[in-house]
């Protein structure tokens, strides 16, 4: 599927393909291993989104097609104040949760992983709230620029990992990652999904932004205050389902205006 290949992005898969040459090339090979635990656990939230925002897919191109504007104005809106919320609730559980899994997962010893972690699921944050941008200028067929934007954003990252990595090492290899995730995803591509589709750039960032608080807020207030690092396995699940199954509730009322709720019907 060409929509969802673009919405895991050439940039992730220069990505997960180079992060590991980059840290074998100029640190001990254990950091290789202990960098692709916290990306591993962080591609499950992107796949995972890619695959709930493929629902959109038919039904933009479908509005697309027959010319009904507002409608599809509207349902993008909704869609991505939606997505913001679930790849919100969700990367902030696992950073909630990361370090305790981590410890389950492998063991002790692979604190650096959890860094990695957080790192790299607030980049996917940014980018799974914007996969109804790619969804809708695919429908529109205004994808020429965002697979651009795609591929820049792998030779930015890749640029900024070789030159982070001495000095920050595995952290450096993510926060090069991070940078450019939070430049084309954040700002670049909604300023270009505005100008093609017409909508007001405001109401864009206010559809993100608006949920993104929401779960943000209450969320890094527990992560700072009272985060489990060490717990067994059946624990974990349930302060997970807790965790997410509060945050949903909460931003479905804090996040979401009254009349947006969950309503992607066409």
């Amino acid at each position: 599927n060409p929509t969802q290949a673009m919405k895991i992005g050439p940039g992730e898969l220069l990505r997960s393909g180079l992060d590991s040459t980059v840290i074998g090339r100029y640190l001990p090979l254990e950091a290789v291993t202990t960098y692709s635990i916290g990306s591993r656990l962080t591609t499950f939230l992107i796949q995972f989104m890619v695959s709930i925002s493929g629902v959109l897919d038919p039904r933009f191109a479908r509005l697309a097609g027959s010319e009904e504007k507002e409608t599809l104005q509207r349902m993008f809106l909704d869609a991505m104040a939606i997505l913001t919320s679930m790849s919100s609730i969700i990367g902030l559980a696992l950073i909630w949760e990361g370090q305790a899994l981590i410890r389950l997962w492998v063991g002790e010893g692979f604190d650096d992983a959890y860094s990695v972690l957080v790192i790299l699921t607030a980049g996917h944050i940014l980018a799974a709230a914007q996969m109804p941008s790619i969804s809708l200028l695919f429908a529109m067929n205004k994808h020429r620029f965002p697979a651009l934007f795609a591929v820049l954003e792998g030779s930015m990252n890749l640029g900024l990992s070789v030159l982070f990595v001495g000095r920050w090492g595995i952290k450096g290899v993510a926060i090069g990652t991070l940078i450019p995730m939070v430049l084309f995803k954040a700002l670049v591509l909604p300023i270009y999904t505005s100008r093609v589709t017409g909508i007001d750039l405001g109401r864009i960032m206010s559809r993100f932004l608006r949920p993104a608080a929401a779960v943000g807020a209450p969320g890094l207030l527990l992560i700072f205050l009272a985060r489990p690092t060490s717990v067994g396995w059946p624990a974990f699940f349930v302060l997970g389902l807790v965790f997410i199954g509060g945050m949903a509730i909460w931003t479905n009322y804090a996040g979401l205006g009254a009349g947006h709720r969950l309503d992607l019907r066409p």
